[in-house]
């Protein structure tokens, strides 16, 4: 039996899997896949609940992780040259790499988490309460409110009202019932910091210099523990890297798969 996930694939060679956040599209990641399919076989899947993919009947994060897995595994990809994760996605791809789901030779992460401290596990747990007692709080302005400022610097939300736009959409790419479970899961995480310095992969991570969603404190922490990592912080530049510093981010993202051997 085959899994129900969509995937957009692009590209021969070695597979590389990229990984959208919760929530945010797949469609963030098509510019970085159009570019690197001259090279790479890319799999940009559309997560349980987004896109053309149904919503999971448990949306915890180690049953997503064996659907990515069981995904992979039928397209004939468990060895991939390279993860890549955007917030939530990055923690996706290093549970992948750490649970021997997959083999890879290089986790990249932008904006990522390898956990969340307890203040962060109530916020998505309060989210995920109010959008249960009233999903007209998806586009309430006090929502509204904290996506400009988790997601984006005051600068580019100020200068770029269309990408403003963007990001409150976001709050309508899954059905509100999927968005709850997986704001509750998401606030269930497991701690993956203690098994990072057993991770035998190459880790790239990149950030944005405010972050407030997950600030560079947070990648350096990840940084330190993993056996071999190295990160760029981008200059005033906010968490979805995606959006404003995308031609930056491809590039870098070109420079660490050229620099890392194909097994």
């Amino acid at each position: 039996m085959t899994t129900s996930m969509y995937v957009h694939e692009l590209g021969e060679g070695p597979v590389v899997l990229l990984l959208h956040g919760t929530p945010s599209p797949a469609s963030d990641w098509m510019p970085v896949a159009e570019r690197l399919a001259s090279r790479y076989r890319v799999l940009v899947p559309d997560l349980p609940a987004y896109g053309e993919s149904p919503a999971p009947a448990d949306a915890s994060f180690e049953t997503v992780g064996d659907a990515l897995a069981k995904m992979l595994a039928e397209r004939g990809a468990k060895r991939v040259h390279a993860v890549a994760g955007f917030c939530s996605g990055a923690y996706r791809a290093f549970e992948l790499a750490l649970r021997s789901r997959i083999e890879t030779s290089l986790v990249i992460g932008l904006g990522a988490i390898v956990t969340l401290d307890e203040a962060a596990r109530a916020e998505r747990r309060g989210f995920a309460r109010a959008i249960e007692a009233d999903p007209t709080f998806l586009h309430s302005p006090a929502l509204r409110d904290i996506l400009r400022q988790l997601m984006l610097s005051p600068t580019w939300a100020a200068n770029h009202p269309a990408d403003l736009e963007r990001i409150y959409a976001w709050a309508d790419l899954c059905p509100p019932p999927a968005l709850v479970a997986e704001l509750d899961a998401l606030a269930a995480i497991p701690d993956l910091r203690s098994e990072l310095p057993h991770l035998n992969a190459r880790v790239y991570l990149r950030v944005g210099e405010l972050d407030a969603n997950a600030p560079p404190s947070v990648s350096a922490e990840i940084c330190r523990l993993a056996a071999n990592a190295t990160m760029d912080v981008v200059r005033a530049c906010g968490h979805s890297l995606l959006i404003e510093d995308l031609d930056g981010t491809i590039a870098a993202l070109e420079r660490e798969l050229e620099a890392t051997p194909t097994t």
